[in-house]
């Protein structure tokens, strides 16, 4: 994954590595790395998403990680879980971009941007067209065929395939080695909305892709929370003013920085690319970060208790606490 500004999604959106606090906003990070510059890009909050959470790289609504990670920086964008994944699994869920939230619906809560990402040199530029994709087709940066729209579990391109995940739901995995500085995603929105007219904008998409956006992991932050918000909150990226949904985006999982491999930032036309922060192999599940956030938060506000090996996994105690309180922030 963003409806999620409250995580580094919001604050700069616009970065790669953003982290979202509550009440968020989003940081851009800096990565450590000399080979490695931060950017700022002009168009949207930042990454997100996640969508998709506040992270440096993306936020969907997510904010940007502020802190200096290794490698690539991350924002909101976010990832959103598919049907069938465990409201609490035990790994990295889905991103968490959000928008902020009026009347009800929380503010700063979404995956950002990173934008510590980029690395000097050219870049391998993603067709963002799976295999089967025929000639005649032809889309514009970013843009992604109305049939993958409309089932984007079986989403493939020439560098990652979408799969089942041991972190939870579905997750990113490379198909082949992949290089640090490559673009393996160039994502444009599927929606692009505000508290006030989310339901409007559902209403213009496509059937089939309704219906897709629907098989999101929705993550109910209140017993009382209607379906198609908290579906939006769980993958939407935090974008300037705007919360917006990235449908293939919003299946990479999330990795504490700077473990996550994957950081992400928006371009123009609010469309997210994801650029590889490490050198993995193939097979590898590519991971990004939803914002520079404790244990705690990432269990509030995606439900998922992070085990990705950089940070201090939530404790059941700590996680009786935040389920026992609609509103967790501020209880530590």
């Amino acid at each position: 994954m963003s409806t999620l500004s409250t995580i580094d999604k919001v604050e700069n959106p616009t970065s790669i590595d953003q982290a979202v606090t509550p009440g968020e906003g989003v940081s851009a990070v800096i990565s450590s790395d000399p080979g490695l510059r931060e950017e700022n890009p002009t168009a949207g909050k930042g990454d997100g998403q996640d969508t998709m959470a506040q992270s440096s790289e993306l936020q969907p609504q997510s904010t940007i990680d502020a802190t200096p990670t290794e490698g690539v920086g991350e924002t909101s964008e976010p990832a959103g879980k598919d049907l069938g994944q465990s409201t609490t699994p035990t790994s990295a869920g889905s991103q968490s971009p959000a928008s902020p939230e009026v009347g009800g619906i929380e503010q700063g809560e979404g995956r950002s941007p990173d934008t510590s990402y980029e690395v000097a040199g050219p870049a391998t530029t993603s067709t963002n067209l799976t295999e089967k994709v025929t000639s005649e087709e032809s889309l514009a940066y970013g843009e992604i065929s109305l049939k993958d729209l409309a089932n984007p579990e079986q989403y493939s391109n020439e560098f990652f395939e979408i799969k089942k995940s041991d972190l939870g739901g579905n997750g990113i995995f490379a198909k082949v080695d992949l290089k640090r500085g490559q673009v393996i995603l160039a994502e444009s929105p599927t929606i692009s909305a505000s508290p006030v007219n989310l339901y409007r904008e559902l209403e213009k998409l496509a059937p089939e892709v309704q219906e897709a956006f629907y098989r999101l992991h929705c993550h109910r932050r209140s017993s009382d929370q209607d379906e198609r918000h908290a579906i939006f909150m769980t993958n939407a990226f935090a974008i300037d003013e705007l919360s917006c949904v990235y449908m293939i985006g919003s299946r990479f999982n999330h990795a504490c920085p700077p473990l996550n491999l994957v950081g992400h930032r928006v371009v123009d036309h609010r469309v997210m690319e994801f650029r590889m922060k490490k050198d993995v192999p193939a097979g590898t599940e590519l991971t990004i970060a939803y914002g520079l956030l404790p244990p705690w938060q990432l269990y509030r506000m995606w439900g998922f208790r992070c085990a990705c090996g950089g940070c201090t996994p939530i404790t059941d105690e700590e996680v009786a606490r935040v389920d026992g309180k609609s509103d967790a922030e501020g209880i530590w």
